[in-house]
C-alpha cells in the first residue's frame, strides 16, 4: 500500500493538463470581468452616438 501511495504522489503525468485547465479557467474569468466592465461604457458611448446621429438628422429620424 506504502508503494502504491508513494508512486501516486510522484506521478505528474496530468500536472501540465490541471495547469493548463487553471491558466485557461483564469484567463476566462480576467475577460469576463473586462467585459463587463467595459459594457457599461460601450453602452453609454452607443447612446450618446444615437442621440449625436438623431440631432444631425434633425431629429426626425431621417424620415420617409
Amino acid at each position: 500500500m506504502r508503494k502504491l501511495v508513494s508512486q501516486f504522489i510522484r506521478d505528474d503525468r496530468g500536472q501540465d493538463l490541471i495547469e493548463y485547465a487553471l491558466l485557461g479557467g483564469i484567463i476566462t474569468a480576467v475577460g469576463a470581468a473586462v467585459i463587463q466592465t467595459m459594457g457599461g461604457n460601450v453602452s453609454t458611448l452607443m447612446n450618446n452616438l444615437s442621440g449625436v446621429i438623431t440631432a444631425a438628422l434633425g431629429g426626425g429620424g431621417g424620415g420617409d
